[in-house]
């Protein structure tokens, strides 16, 4: 009984002390897709982009954090089909999908001093297609009766919106799967309590090209962000190291 009323009076001590802060970012990603080919016909290149998005930190006097946001995010990657020897149609597909993604985790902050300290973040997120388009230029051969080089006999471009499906569907006629998970791993600096900077990685877990799992190729999708972070209100939490106003007395 001892230990449970120990227990409580922690948890209540705690939750007295945490704080909810909310926060606006933007900034930038790199994007690539991770590609192992059974066939070795396709190839991936990777391409910049945007987010935009916020969400809400609860933050204790341990400096510990728990975050949860909403981004919309703007990604770019090639798809490059090119078989080795001869092949009649090589295509490259550039890929400009949109995506809304929900991260959440955890962080814990390294307080250098009042008004400077590094946060490690750990946790996942998943993404959800909602549009983009792909780009394919496509380039059509004959293979030289005498020589056996190809001959490039025409060209064609055509642009589309992307079809979003399941990845469980092998003979499927989407583009990309319509969600995919990954893990995240940062590390920000965050200035006065009120603005952050901060980089994080994500490495996508699922394929996320048609075929799902029964595909003869594996895929998944990484991604390199760099986001300015503001926090609403400005200096929303304390750390552990401030202690509370004292009241002075005047004589």
């Amino acid at each position: 009984m001892k230990k449970w009323l120990i227990a409580l009076g922690v948890f209540i001590s705690v939750s007295a002390h945490a704080q909810f802060g909310f926060y606006g970012q933007a900034g930038g990603n790199y994007t690539h897709l991770g590609l192992k080919d059974a066939t070795g016909t396709l190839d991936s290149k990777g391409g910049f982009g945007g987010q935009l998005g916020g969400g809400v930190e609860y933050h204790t006097h341990f400096n510990y954090f728990l975050y949860l946001g909403v981004n919309v995010a703007y990604e770019t990657f090639k798809l490059d089909s090119s078989a080795t020897g001869f092949s009649s149609v090589v295509t490259t597909a550039t890929y400009k999908p949109l995506f809304v993604s929900i991260p959440f985790g955890f962080a814990y902050q390294f307080d250098f001093s009042k008004n400077l300290g590094l946060k490690l973040y750990g946790g996942m997120d998943v993404q959800f297609g909602i549009g983009g388009k792909i780009d394919k230029h496509s380039t059509y051969y004959v293979q030289d009766s005498v020589t056996g080089a190809p001959v490039k006999v025409r060209e064609s471009s055509n642009s589309s919106s992307i079809a979003y499906g399941r990845t469980s569907n092998k003979e499927a006629t989407f583009d990309l799967a319509n969600a995919n998970m990954g893990f995240n791993l940062g590390a920000g600096l965050n200035f006065s309590k009120s603005v952050e900077v901060y980089a994080m990685y994500r490495f996508g877990l699922k394929n996320i090209l048609p075929g799902g799992e029964s595909a003869s190729e594996q895929s998944w999708l990484s991604m390199l962000q760099l986001n300015l972070k503001i926090y609403i209100p400005q200096h929303y939490y304390h750390t552990s190291k401030e202690k509370p106003y004292a009241h002075k007395e005047y004589y």
